[in-house]
C-alpha cells in the first residue's frame, strides 16, 4: 500500500470517528460546552487534507491500475464530507447541530473505503505482471 494512501485512511478514519463522537458528546454536554468543543475549522483540516490527499493517490494508483472508478468513489466521499460541512456553516443556528455530522461521518468512511479500493487495486496491477516488485513477506500465501 503506498504510503499516501495509508496516510489518507489514517485522516479519513480520524475524520469519521470524530464525526461519529461528536453526537454522543452533544448529548452529555450543554449546548454551550459543545459549541466550544466542536470548531468546524476541525472539520474544514479534514477537508482539506482529503484534498491534499487524495489527488495524490489518485494520480499514483490510475498509473498503476488505470482504473477511473477509485477517483469516483474518492469524489462521492469528498462531496458528503464538503456538503456537511457547508450544511453545518450555512445552519450553524440549527437547534440540532449534529446532524450534518451523519454526511460528514458516512463521507469520511466513503473515503476510507476510496484508499482500500485504490491500493487494492494498485496491488493487484502490481501483483498481475510477470515481475512484481513487493517484497516475498508482502505477498498473500507467500509461507510462512
Amino acid at each position: 500500500m503506498e504510503k499516501s494512501d495509508r496516510i489518507g485512511m489514517i485522516a479519513s478514519g480520524i475524520c469519521a470517528v470524530h464525526c461519529l463522537s461528536m453526537p454522543a458528546l452533544a448529548a452529555v454536554v450543554s449546548a454551550t460546552e459543545y459549541a466550544a468543543i466542536h470548531n468546524p475549522y476541525i472539520d474544514v483540516a479534514f477537508l482539506l487534507i482529503a484534498l491534499i490527499v487524495g489527488p495524490i493517490t489518485i494520480w499514483q494508483g490510475y498509473r498503476r491500475h488505470h482504473s477511473a472508478a477509485p477517483a469516483i468513489v474518492f469524489a462521492v466521499g469528498f462531496l458528503l464530507v464538503a456538503f456537511g460541512i457547508a450544511s453545518h456553516m450555512i445552519h450553524h443556528d440549527d437547534p440540532q447541530p449534529h446532524s450534518h455530522l451523519s454526511w460528514t461521518a458516512v463521507g469520511g468512511l466513503v473515503l476510507v473505503m476510496y484508499h482500500l479500493f485504490n491500493a487494492k487495486l494498485t496491488r493487484k496491477a502490481c501483483c498481475d505482471k510477470l515481475i512484481c516488485t513487493h517484497q516475498p513477506e508482502t505477498l498473500p500465501n507467500s509461507g510462512g
